[in-house]
């Protein structure tokens, strides 16, 4: 194999090598589960759209807005999954400190390292888009030949459109997220990069979730916005490609010519845009990561006089600040709570948004209902999400400084787990809500609602966090079986009673200052018992049973 084959396959092997892949496995079996994981929602949705199809070829009406929401999926379907993988795999996107430390003295030039790396991300880009859509090519075009309105193109036809848009769909997000990568490496310093993509990690990859899970919801929406503020599609790129999807096939409408230009133009400006700040920002990189100090640059925490108080002792900031840099620094852990974070945001906008259906026209309402419960479905998923992620170990081979002192853990760690979850879980959540709550409630009844939201959310942490007796991050595996079944029927219960009906006790609580002044009374009561109240003293739990004899295996 040639220097610059080996260099291909390094990279191409490095984008399959992160901390959610078991130690043991190798990288084709990753790479062959992945595929596979990916391909099978494309199929199972085209095999659900047989029936569909079927019911639209005896409809009279137009169906052509019909056809174009199955399209949409697909596109938003591409979309997301390269967006979600080009966000997953940020820190791979430039050769990292590794890479130049061990490439660097060989006789290697930069300009082939660059080479290889643009190969690898082509590779993975075009194997990814491959995967997804491969299923539903094949398929669709085949299951639209059963409405007498869309089979006129032909088969060939309809699979080099569906080719066309999902695939446009997918390197506009790809080219996208990297463009957005080389900016800030050439904008910011390295410290400040590391700090804003852990931000940007999280955030975007709620962003490609919700943009699966609230398809029901948009859907719905693009005919009426077509229709009515036609200025509004421009704000969701799965529009655009979807009518560059439709472009390819005959009689092109003005939604359709509007959109399609506008996709490419969109992907002419992202690839663009990769190019520049890829190869500009590439040299910069370069220089940074080899002057650049071998620690990971996160920066220690300052001891803050409030904290001083809000911390008592040092084993107790020990796993507070335990929990804040695993929280940062780990890809694992936020992927955990971006899912659960999209799932509960989905949710909550499919329950505000209502969609009513007169004389072949649909309009779209918000709930007041369900804009009341929105800021407690958040925060139930948020908290939920910290709980499951808190039983992920990080770093095994570190457990042995809590180990040799896990006798005197047990109170600390319970009181650091409540703190670190109401100040950067449950009071960070609400303080994004307080806005939302002023404009659409008024000063008086939105600051009630946050202090109602706080409350309730701290009693919550109490109710999933009662018996929870681990260090977070330090059990030696996840729970087993019936623990998640425990677990799911506690998700189901928050989000179809806990966010609904706390939401109709809060509605029942306005302009009734007795009733308020009564339920933070007890509520108040009630934290205050529990947070002074003890269990049985036990020792931390690390899920494992250490040997009385370990092996050293020293030859």
């Amino acid at each position: 194999m040639t220097p610059f084959r080996q260099l291909v396959d390094l990279f191409w092997e490095r984008f399959f090598w992160n901390d959610l892949a078991s130690p043991n496995s190798d990288s084709e079996s990753s790479i062959s589960q992945t595929l596979g994981l990916l391909a099978v929602p494309g199929f199972f949705v085209s095999m659900y759209l047989i029936p569909r199809f079927m019911q639209l070829s005896f409809l009279t009406r137009p169906v052509v807005w019909d056809i174009r929401t199955y399209h949409l999926f697909f596109v938003a379907y591409s979309f997301a999954v390269v967006g979600f993988a080009a966000l997953f795999q940020w820190d791979s996107l430039f050769p990292e400190r590794r890479d130049f430390l061990i490439i660097a003295p060989l006789p290697v030039s930069m300009s082939r390292v660059f080479a290889a790396k643009l190969a690898a991300l082509g590779r993975f880009l075009l194997l990814i888009i491959v995967a997804v859509n491969a299923a539903s090519t094949l398929l669709l075009p085949v299951f639209s030949l059963y409405v007498r309105q869309a089979h006129g193109p032909g088969v060939l036809r309809l699979m080099v459109a569906h080719v066309v848009g999902v695939g446009a769909a997918a390197a506009f997000s790809f080219f996208a997220i990297a463009a957005m990568q080389g900016l800030l490496i050439n904008l910011l310093s390295p410290c400040l990069f590391r700090t804003v993509s852990a931000w940007i990690q999280t955030l975007g990859m709620c962003v490609m979730i919700g943009s699966i899970l609230l398809y029901p919801v948009y859907s719905q929406g693009m005919k009426p916005i077509a229709e009515s503020r036609p200025q509004l599609l421009y704000l969701f790129p799965p529009f655009w490609f979807t009518g560059l999807y439709e472009m390819m096939l005959l009689h092109p409408d003005t939604f359709v010519l509007q959109m399609g230009s506008f996709a490419w133009k969109a992907v002419a400006i992202s690839g663009a845009l990769f190019a520049l700040t890829y190869g500009a920002g590439y040299g910069r990189h370069y220089r940074r990561t080899m002057e650049s100090e071998s620690t990971s640059g996160w920066r220690t925490h300052r001891r803050l006089p409030w904290m001083s108080r809000w911390l008592k002792s040092p084993q107790e900031r020990a796993v507070y600040y335990f929990i804040g840099q695993t929280m940062a620094r780990s890809l694992k852990h936020r992927l955990f709570l971006a899912v659960y974070l999209s799932v509960g945001l989905s949710i909550g906008v499919i329950g505000i948004a209502t969609f009513r259906h007169d004389h072949g026209l649909v309009t779209a309402s918000l709930s007041r209902e369900g804009l009341r419960a929105l800021p407690l479905l958040i925060t139930f998923f948020v908290l939920s999400g910290l709980r499951a992620s808190f039983q992920f170990p990080m770093e095994l081979a570190s457990n042995w400084v809590f180990r040799t002192a896990e006798s005197d853990w047990s109170e600390p760690a319970r009181l650091a787990i409540r703190k670190r979850v109401l100040l950067s879980g449950l009071a960070a959540v609400l303080l994004l809500f307080v806005p939302l709550e002023i404009y659409a409630w008024g000063w008086r009844a939105g600051v009630f609602h946050t202090a109602f939201q706080l409350a309730s959310g701290a009693l919550l942490v109490e109710a999933l966090f009662w018996t929870f007796d681990k260090i977070p991050f330090t059990c030696s595996y996840f729970p087993g079986a019936a623990n998640l079944v425990i677990l799911a029927g506690v998700y189901l219960y928050g989000f179809t009673s806990y966010g609904f009906k706390m939401a109709s006790l809060e509605a029942s609580l306005d302009d009734h200052p007795m009733r308020m002044i009564l339920f933070f009374v007890t509520a108040s009561v009630a934290l205050a018992i529990l947070w002074r109240v003890r269990r049985v003293e036990t020792a931390i739990s690390f899920d494992a049973e250490i040997p009385t004899f370990q092996r050293l295996e020293l030859n």
